[in-house]
Formats: structure tokens, sequence, C-alpha cells
């Protein structure tokens, strides 16, 4: 699967160590946090277009809330729909101009003309 240009991955300082790297519930011996396996930061990964779409289907409920990141995945989205639209609509008027009014009512009597024989048949 390829990755998403939504895709992102946040660090953030693991909460069981506080950012320590180590588990310190004993304080003669220092072992790495279960957690964060000694690093002291975990890794979230996240896509923001679903989050944002998330939140807004949540109608309130989400325990998630939209950030400027999630705003600009969505505005981003919504470029990338209304350039692929317009794409569509040019190559809808270069189909339209490529048919004269003529070859249009030629068309339209052959395939009306192959439907009646293939009911026919």
């Amino acid at each position: 699967m390829t990755p998403d240009k939504y895709d992102i991955t946040d660090t953030l300082t693991c909460e069981s160590c506080a950012g320590q790297g180590y588990d310190w519930s004993d304080k003669w011996e220092y072992d790495p946090c279960t957690e964060c396996q000694g690093t002291g930061r975990l890794q979230y990964k996240h896509n923001l277009l679903k989050e944002a779409f998330f939140v807004a289907n949540q109608d309130g409920r989400a325990r998630l809330h939209i950030d400027h990141r999630h705003l600009q995945a969505l505005i981003s989205h919504f470029n990338d729909l209304l350039s692929e639209l317009t794409q569509i609509e040019q190559e809808a008027q270069q189909i339209d101009e490529f048919f004269t009014p003529e070859a249009r009512a030629t068309l339209t009597a052959a395939v009306t003309d192959m439907l009646q024989r293939q009911d026919k048949g």
C-alpha cells in the first residue's frame, strides 16, 4: 500500500517513563521502559484527512479535536477534487466541440439502430 500524502507521524513523550526511557519502579535497577523501549518517545502514525472526516462525522462527540493540520488536509483534498472536476469539464468540452451537429445526429442514429437490432435479435 502506498503512503497517502495525508499520513503523518507525530513523536510524543512517553507518559510511562516521563520521557526518561527507564522504568523507575526499582531505584537500584534501571530497566528500559516497556512502552518506548528506552527511547523516551513514542511515534504515533495517523492520517489527517481520515481524522478530519471522522471528527466531522461524530457531531461533536469525538475525543479528537481538529487542529490547523486537519484543516490544511481538508483544503488540500478539496483543491485536488476541484482540479479533477475542472479537468473533467475541460475534457467534456473538447469532446463536445469535436462532434459537429451532423456527426452527433449520425452517431445517435447508429446507436439507436444498433439498440433496436439488439432488441429484435
